[in-house]
């Protein structure tokens, strides 16, 4: 039951009690379920008058439906194979999937230091990079930051090969 309207909803439901009763298609009498709501809503806080329009708003919404309960699915769907793969995921494959996860995240933070505005910083004077102090701005572990370096220079120098 959404919401904390408890009044509202009591109405509903016995609504839907009277129709089940009477059968779908069947117009249910008005007067029933504001009878019912009035004697089980009598000391309601806002009045008697609240009472019957949320009976009136009930009894006409079941009127354009009608008189037919509603069709109530629950079922999950997943939009794409990804979504059903990881719902399956044993302990093991989560935590394979979470390292590969960080990894790629450091690797992105290490190749976008060594390629951004303030690349420069970080080269010695011999051309070479100051590990050091892309660790202490990234605040990753200097093995880290020097295997990633080797792998982007890597695809750099593959690049460079295949243009000649």
């Amino acid at each position: 039951m959404g919401g904390k309207d408890y009044c509202f909803w009591a109405i509903k439901l016995y609504t839907e009690d009277l129709i089940r009763q009477f059968g779908e298609g069947t117009p249910v009498p008005s007067h029933m379920v504001e009878d019912w709501a009035y004697t089980q809503f009598d000391d309601h806080k806002k009045g008697l008058s609240t009472v019957r329009a949320k009976c009136r708003s009930i009894w006409l919404w079941y009127d354009k439906q009608g008189w037919e309960l509603p069709k109530y699915t629950r079922k999950r769907k997943f939009n794409t194979l990804k979504e059903v793969k990881e719902l399956r995921m044993t302990r093991q494959e989560r935590a394979l999937s979470n390292s590969k996860l960080i990894e790629e995240r450091a690797k992105k933070k290490v190749i976008n230091t060594i390629t951004g505005l303030y690349a420069d910083e970080f080269k010695k004077v011999n051309g070479t990079w100051h590990i050091g102090k892309i660790s202490k701005q990234l605040g990753m572990a200097r093995n880290t930051v020097s295997k990633y370096l080797k792998q982007w220079e890597e695809q750099e120098h593959g690049k460079k090969e295949d243009k000649q």
